[in-house]
């Protein structure tokens, strides 16, 4: 993440960053050097206040579709592992896309790929040489039996993560769409490899639908 936020830093000249869904402040930590002013919007006062305190972060309790900034105002806006959790990605990109400055930049970071939770384990997949594969694949997703071990019910857990399990505005297609009509005029959706993929791959094949791919 370092080196991504160097690399928009350069390419957007950026002083200002937002990080929408700033949670404890992983962004900041990563890259509180790298811009004048860093300001940061999550919902839940309790993660907010797990932020270290520094003199150039500003943080606000706010929702991602009602950002209390004025339009222009930031050279880049991030978005790390937060769509997922949101309702209407459309509202919330049309929220950033209004703070973005003209020329300013938007990254969102998603994994795994949102098919992955819905890959089913059939009985074909059972045999022995191909449980370390399914291992693999339940710890990537395998949200709802993980949290539910946390005693989270799982009516929890899918709400909280609305688009893995009740929506489908992650797909590359559909998000495309979304950012278009958000007013973007550059996307690039980029992929790359989450731990464990190299097993995944080897087991499954390189077709297993959405399995060896994070968003």
């Amino acid at each position: 993440m370092r080196r991504i936020l160097q690399d928009l830093q350069r390419r957007t000249g950026g002083r200002r960053l937002l990080d929408i869904g700033c949670g404890a402040g992983f962004i900041f930590d990563a890259g509180h050097d790298l811009f004048e002013k860093l300001d940061g919007v999550d919902i839940t006062g309790e993660m907010l206040a797990l932020i270290e305190s520094r003199p150039n972060v500003t943080l606000c309790n706010a929702p991602a579709e009602a950002l209390p900034f004025p339009d222009g105002l930031f050279d880049l806006v991030t978005c790390n592992g937060v769509l997922h959790h949101l309702e209407n990605i459309g509202h919330a990109l049309a929220e950033a896309r209004r703070v973005l400055r003209p020329g300013g930049i938007f990254y969102a970071d998603e994994i795994p790929s949102i098919p992955l939770p819905r890959i089913p384990f059939g009985a074909e997949r059972q045999r022995s040489h191909e449980r370390s594969a399914k291992e693999r694949m339940v710890e990537v997703a395998g949200d709802l039996e993980r949290y539910e071990h946390s005693a989270i019910e799982r009516k929890a857990t899918r709400n909280a993560m609305v688009q893995c399990y009740q929506k489908d505005e992650l797909r590359p297609e559909r998000l495309e769409e979304l950012l278009a009509r958000a007013g973007f005029e550059t996307i690039d959706i980029q992929y790359r490899w989450f731990l464990g993929q190299a097993q995944i791959r080897d087991s499954w094949g390189e077709d297993a639908p959405g399995a060896w791919r994070s968003t």
